[in-house]
């Protein structure tokens, strides 16, 4: 039985972390599965216990990220000869690296026994960080991961292989559309996820359409947006849930699902609105055309408050378009994006190193 080590810079369970743990859960059983973690704090460790696996945790890397210059440097060259040897201790096969956040490990994977297989899931704008990051995983990855397209042409990484994030569907139907006209809105409330466009759209639908919007999501600057809220009176129609493990009812509850964002290298919550049935409204950025197609939901530019205002309003109003392109959606990603071709295409490439 080959023994991986899931090396992730987070312990909370937001798309990356959610999906690698769905990775892990359904791997256990054929591989050692274990986890190297900046800490023990957050959502993630609470389900590594559950489902009883191990996880190692070294302190300094939380220090990283409240210094920088030389003091980062030498805190990772500090790291390097710990987490090197932890990898040869344990004599583990493969180092699975999640996003590109963990480059405080690769270099010590790199420079061990294991084979090294590195999982990207950020896109990149800044010229310089792309081309840092590529050099630095040409140099210690044995097999490229990317969970899209868009990422892999971002990247330009031409070896690259996509594998989709896989989601896993409950037993029988998605739930019927509510009678309410719920927007909802599931990931980090913030200017680069597009939610003052948001805010801008949703203000010009109709007062009498009776519709609220649901921000679930950890809120980075929440005296900004509920300045905003005052400034349009929102507060009655505009609720901010804040973080939540659990999204399903929100889901539920809603008629259509929208993710305004300005980049996006995949779009994990618009995979789980489908699987619930729901409709969409995305922005045409990154891997979102991969997931999104006409007959699953709208695709507006970037930055266009009048058309996700527009896109909206179709869908809040016509209920009947609303439950048909939920349906296609909820086809779509059991055909596309199960966790079982996730696993399928993670073990081909694991078995091969």
């Amino acid at each position: 039985m080959k023994k991986i080590l899931f090396v992730s810079n987070e312990t909370s369970l937001n798309g990356a972390g959610r999906s690698l743990l769905e990775l892990a859960l359904a791997l256990k059983d054929r591989y050692a599965i274990s986890f190297l973690l900046p800490d023990e704090q957050g959502l993630l460790v609470q389900e590594l216990k559950r489902a009883q696996l191990p996880w190692q945790t070294f302190p300094l890397v939380s220090q990283l990220y409240r210094v920088g210059g030389w003091r980062r440097l030498w805190l990772n060259l500090r790291l390097l000869p710990s987490i090197r040897r932890y990898i040869d201790h344990g004599e583990f096969d493969i180092v699975h690296l999640n996003t590109s956040a963990v480059r405080w490990a690769a270099p010590a994977a790199a420079l061990s026994q294991a084979r090294v297989v590195w999982y990207l899931r950020e896109y990149f704008t800044h010229l310089v960080k792309r081309s840092v990051t590529r050099w630095l995983v040409s140099w210690v990855a044995d097999e490229v991961i990317v969970n899209s397209a868009a990422l892999k042409a971002n990247l330009k990484y031409p070896d690259a292989v996509v594998v989709y994030p896989g989601f896993r569907f409950g037993a029988g139907e998605p739930a019927p559309l509510p009678g309410t006209n719920r927007i909802l809105y599931i990931g980090r409330v913030s200017r680069e996820k597009g939610i003052d466009d948001l805010i801008a759209a949703v203000r010009q639908l109709p007062q009498e359409l009776d519709w609220h919007l649901d921000l679930v999501g950890e809120c980075t600057d929440p005296e900004h947006y509920h300045q905003l809220m005052a400034e349009g009176d929102l507060r009655n129609r505009l609720i901010l849930h804040g973080f939540q493990a659990e999204v399903e009812w929100f889901i539920d509850a809603a008629t259509v699902l929208v993710l305004p964002s300005r980049r996006e290298s995949f779009g994990r919550v618009l995979v789980e609105a489908f699987a619930r049935g729901r409709p969409v409204v995305a922005t045409r950025v990154g891997g979102i055309p991969e997931i999104v197609d006409p007959e699953c939901g709208i695709l507006v530019e970037a930055g266009d408050s009048v058309g996700l205002a527009k896109s909206l309003l179709a869908l809040l109003t016509e209920q009947t378009r609303a439950r048909q392109m939920g349906m296609h959606g909820f086809q779509k990603v059991k055909q596309k994006f199960s966790a079982e071709k996730m696993v399928t295409l993670m073990t081909d490439i694991y078995e091969r190193l």
